[in-house]
């Protein structure tokens, strides 16, 4: 009698779990497969959200030390081909895993570390590598920076230029001057509360303001507890990019007072990416 008791509880313990073994059998052929053989080690999955039916895991793979000394370039080039790999797996771009015929298991983070570095890589999973994470920092290429950095300094000296033409042209005056660059200067567009923010204060964001905003938004919806989120950030660029255009006609104009927050999580449920 105890080994049948013993033996139903195992029964109905294997009934109530994914089948991370399949998981992990697909990270094998990964780390197997021709393309990715020479940089992945190995890897598992930590399950983070699973209301029995719908399973959210981050996906940590341990790659060669080669992989910190690699351009930006050539480190993003490594999370698409593992994003390719996923796809091939699962015959489409949301992240899906094959963990058994009874749940839908899904991908939250993909993070890469090596075996002797404190360096951790990590992405929102998406179909497209939008930005890196290091160490739980935005990370940017140097030559990007440096781009940025020239490319800032350019839009300063044209503002100057401009600044001291009009002066010459209108007779103002250097104190004058001065005040108008310091209220050029402390002008710029605020920090955007995600809870309040609407149409007009979307259009104004830039599109790293834009992604970061949206990420956080990912992670207070996945930390209620209602939803899984089947896609990453990128998704709900998309979307929201769509809904309320660039600001400049009278369609646009006509949504601007939707709050982004509602637009998210319609859009979300209309397109099956959040799943409650």
């Amino acid at each position: 009698m105890k080994k049948l008791l013993i033996l139903s509880v195992i029964l109905f313990l294997s009934a109530c779990s994914a089948d991370e073994q399949r998981i992990e059998e697909m990270i094998d052929r990964m780390a197997d497969s021709e393309e990715l053989s020479k940089i992945l080690a190995f890897g598992f999955v930590t399950e983070i959200e699973n209301d029995g039916a719908n399973v959210l895991y981050d996906l940590h793979l341990t790659v060669e030390d080669t992989y910190d000394d690699m351009t930006y370039k050539e480190q993003k080039e490594v999370f698409e081909k593992i994003i390719s790999f996923l796809e091939t797996e699962s015959d489409n771009a949301a992240g899906d895993l094959d963990c058994g015929e009874d749940y839908t298991c899904n991908i939250r983070t993909l993070e890469l570390s090596d075996y002797t570095s404190e360096n951790e890589y990590s992405i929102e999973y998406g179909s497209s590598v939008y930005a890196i994470s290091k160490n739980g920092e935005p990370y940017k290429d140097e030559a990007e920076i440096a781009a940025e950095e020239a490319a800032e300094q350019d839009t300063d000296a044209v503002t100057e230029s401009n600044t001291e033409e009009a002066a010459d042209d209108s007779g103002t005056t250097e104190t004058e001057s001065t005040d108008t660059e310091t209220f050029a200067e402390t002008a710029s567009y605020p920090d955007t509360d995600f809870s309040t923010a609407d149409g007009e204060d979307w259009v104004q964001l830039s599109d790293d303001e834009k992604y970061l905003m949206v990420s956080q938004a990912i992670d207070t919806f996945n930390s209620s507890g209602k939803f899984v989120i089947t896609e990453g950030p990128e998704w709900f660029l998309d979307a929201l990019n769509a809904f309320y255009g660039d600001g400049t006609t009278a369609e646009d104009q006509g949504v601007s007072a939707e709050k982004v927050s509602d637009v998210m999580l319609l859009s979300g449920l209309a397109g099956g990416v959040f799943v409650e």
